[in-house]
């Protein structure tokens, strides 16, 4: 059996911290579907204080690093920097899903100094791998103009999801209860996501023309806190309901079940894996024409795109889809047939499987 190592210093369990965590196991148990063995390193001790748990990760990564020279000899496959403390002769390929140098535009102060750390280390480790794989043509653009990673170096591996796994948690879902019209956004809320402007500045413009329509946000992070008291301050707390965490997979079906639409205000996304679950489960899409989303659900098929930082447009878009359910019928099945299509781990994982299969 052909066999190799997948490193992330994000855990692996539980789905803390980053979408980076949910690609990792998906990764895992596609190439194992394949007939791999897969061993892996991962860090388990993460806190919920960004710098924190930074650092923690990067212990980690100079841990790992310096012992691989000892490890067994398998093919590599190490996310974002992981791979920066590697030996130069140990062979292994960076699955770059954080792209940090992009991410850098959104944030400041102690926050954006670490992010700048990241994309440092991040630019080496890729700079060092045999390959990089990204998750979409736009991280593969971006990659190469912010990192000088030569072109014939990157290979697109898109994102994918275990479309039977997911469509059998949809059906063992609660029915609906509630039958307000629903909103649905599910993100790690860094300041990249905007959802403190889908709240302020496009939520109340929806109620304007809906006022018993509901916001569901689902998912935990450093924005969190400031979140809520933004709800609280402007006075939508009967109308916007902050989640906090829920565990990647069969606990977030029921969400998914519960919502008319699924609304993703990022203005920075390198591909977005619940773009994906909100398909599979039906939903139209209402985002912005930002970084990977119109790749993965395009502009009047599975969603309705505004340009990005427009949100009085992306209010206009859900108010659209909230009043009219041919539109979120049509779109919604597009989607579902899209993820079949495209989006499938089983057929996603075949480039990675490959430099695996012959490295």
């Amino acid at each position: 059996m052909k066999r190799c190592r997948i490193i992330t210093s994000w855990p692996l369990e539980g789905g803390f911290g980053s979408g980076t965590s949910v690609v990792a196991n998906g990764v895992i148990a596609a190439l194992r579907q394949r007939g791999l063995g897969v061993e892996t390193l991962d860090f388990a001790a993460p806190s919920q204080n960004y710098l924190l748990t930074t650092l923690r990760r990067l212990a980690f990564g100079y841990r790992t690093g310096r012992g691989m020279g000892r490890r067994e000899r398998l093919p590599n496959v190490a996310f974002d920097q992981d791979g920066f403390f590697f030996p130069r002769h140990v062979p292994y390929a960076c699955m770059l899903q954080a792209l940090y140098a992009d991410i850098i535009r959104f944030e400041s102060g102690l926050v954006g100094g670490t992010v700048r750390l990241l994309a440092r280390m991040e630019r080496l480790a890729a700079g060092k791998a045999a390959v990089v794989f990204v998750a979409s043509e736009y991280t593969s653009r971006k990659a190469a103009a912010l990192y000088g990673i030569p072109d014939a170096k990157i290979q697109v591996m898109n994102n994918g999801l275990f479309l039977d796994d997911w469509r059998a948690w949809l059906n063992a879902a609660p029915p609906r209860t509630d039958t307000r019209p629903t909103v649905l956004c599910v993100a790690r809320l860094y300041r990249r996501k905007s959802v403190d402007r889908l709240i302020a500045a496009a939520w109340p413009l929806v109620l304007e023309k809906i006022p018993e329509a509901r916001l569901l946000i689902a998912g935990s992070g450093m924005e969190f806190g400031r979140l809520c008291a933004l709800v609280r301050e402007r006075g939508l707390a009967t109308s916007v309901e902050m989640l906090g965490h829920i565990p990647p997979g069969a606990a977030l079906a029921p969400l998914y079940r519960a919502a008319d639409l699924f609304c993703l205000p990022s203005m920075q996304e390198n591909f977005g894996v619940v773009l994906l679950e909100a398909m599979a489960a039906g939903l139209p899409i209402a985002a912005f024409n930002a970084g990977a989303v119109p790749e993965v659900a395009r502009d009047g098929c599975e969603a309705l795109l505004a340009e990005a930082d427009d949100f009085p447009a992306l209010a206009v878009h859900i108010t659209h889809l909230l009043q009219n359910a041919g539109e979120r019928q049509r779109l919604g099945a597009a989607g579902m047939e899209r993820v079949e299509r495209h989006y499938r781990w089983e057929r996603t994982i075949a480039p990675l499987a490959e430099w695996i299969e012959r490295t």
